[in-house]
C-alpha cells in the first residue's frame, strides 16, 4: 500500500472538522432526562426519538456522540 491511498482528501479532513456532536450527558442535560434513560432507549431500540448514535471506541470505554443538526431539531420540536 502506497502513502498516498493512506492521506484523507481535503473534503474528507473538512468533514470530520465539521462534525459537531452531543455527548450523552449533554444530551440528557438538554432534556432534562438521566443519561442511563438515553442509553436504555439506544440498548432496547437503537435509537432515541428516532436518532441514531454514532459510537466512537470499542468495548466499556466506548462512547456515543449525538449528531447535533438531529438534536437541535429535537429540541426546537420540544418532542421530550
Amino acid at each position: 500500500m502506497s502513502q498516498k491511498q493512506n492521506t484523507p482528501t481535503a473534503g474528507q479532513v473538512e468533514n470530520e472538522l465539521a462534525f459537531r456532536g452531543y455527548s450523552t450527558a449533554n444530551l440528557a442535560k438538554q432534556l432534562d432526562l438521566k443519561p442511563a434513560s438515553i442509553r436504555t432507549a439506544v440498548w432496547r431500540h437503537g435509537h432515541f426519538y428516532g436518532i441514531k448514535p454514532i459510537k466512537l471506541g470499542e468495548g466499556q470505554g466506548a462512547r456515543l456522540v449525538w449528531p447535533a443538526a438531529e438534536v437541535d431539531a429535537l429540541l426546537q420540536r420540544g418532542a421530550a
